[in-house]
């Protein structure tokens, strides 16, 4: 990168530019209507000679100006207008729409972002101290015109996810060693049945004489779904329904995870000798009976399996397909 005393990136900018030319000529002789590349090609071909250098440091040079970071745009823009064979005239958002491409302001903040995400769980990280500072809020608060050090544009971007939304930067570590803890009794005989050829009442009765084979079991069922406004999960045993709102940046995958630890959690607060946990996720019983795994909510779901053998309760994990009837 090229650094000037004013770190205006003026410089910097132009010589991005000056790079980024010859991948526009050779976008603009690949897409000749005749015998040119398709779109997809030449997006991909954006991507790679010309995005990836306006994307380098886009995170550091983010302080600059916007009339110098308009220099950035005209390159994207005019890439992107190259690359679908439209007109001049095009507004910029419908082509931002047609390619799939966000703006530029939009990438370096997603980058930002990504880049905050990946330092904060290492507080032995050397920029950690410097992005998750906290030092002259009151100063740029009251001079908003002011360039923004990259620790306050942080700030500000994840305000507009959410207000209350913050980096969790304590990475949680297992407390009890992975070989130490019994595998999990997970049955998974149900997915030999291929549920687009089997009828549902078929699963039904597979899944009745599962049952049969552990009559004195409580039986815990787990679900999740998601929607426009975030995850949901639930847990239902004969006698009791527990509904619980979920991340609401989460994924079904976590919602599944969520359930079936709050299903733990209610068979040690219960003190329920003999449980069978009911989940349509597979994926979340694979997770389970991984030995190690980084997950946070994996970690706690080990951690509640753990207690419960220490407590000499039984208990199994079942997995049904979903949309059968079970």
């Amino acid at each position: 990168m090229i650094l000037d005393k004013k770190l205006k990136w003026e410089a910097h900018l132009k010589h991005v530019r000056h790079s980024s030319q010859s991948g526009i000529n050779l976008l603009k002789t690949l897409s000749n209507h005749r015998w040119g590349s398709d779109v997809q090609t030449l997006l991909l071909l954006y991507r790679s000679l010309i995005r990836s250098i306006i994307d380098y440091g886009s995170i550091v040079y983010d302080s600059a100006t916007r009339s110098t970071l308009k220099m950035m745009d005209s390159i994207h823009n005019t890439a992107i207008r190259t690359a679908l064979g439209a007109y001049r005239t095009t507004p910029t958002e419908s082509l931002y729409c047609e390619s799939g491409e966000p703006s530029l302001y939009l990438r370096r903040e997603y980058l930002s972002l990504s880049y905050a995400a990946r330092i904060s769980g290492n507080h032995n990280h050397p920029a950690y101290n410097n992005v998750f500072s906290k030092r002259f809020n009151n100063l740029y608060a009251r001079r908003s015109r002011i360039t923004h050090p990259f620790y306050q544009r942080i700030n500000l971007y994840i305000s507009k996810l959410s207000p209350n939304y913050s980096f969790s930067t304590h990475k949680k570590v297992l407390a009890i060693p992975p070989w130490t803890i019994k595998s999990p009794i997970c049955n998974l005989n149900l997915p030999s049945l291929d549920k687009s050829v089997t009828p549902p009442q078929l699963i039904q009765c597979h899944f009745q004489v599962l049952l049969s084979n552990i009559p004195m079991y409580t039986q815990i069922y787990t679900d999740a779904s998601r929607s426009e406004e975030g995850v949901a999960a639930a847990f239902v045993t004969t006698n009791s329904s527990h509904k619980f709102k979920v991340n609401k940046f989460g994924s079904i995958y976590y919602g599944e995870l969520f359930a079936i630890l709050q299903a733990l959690k209610h068979i040690l607060e219960y003190d329920i000798q003999n449980s069978s946990v009911i989940t349509d996720s597979l994926s979340a019983i694979i997770g389970i009976q991984q030995m190690y795994s980084d997950n946070q909510i994996l970690m706690n779901i080990k951690e509640a399996i753990y207690a419960i053998s220490r407590e000499n309760k039984n208990n199994i994990f079942l997995w049904v397909p979903s949309h059968v009837g079970i």
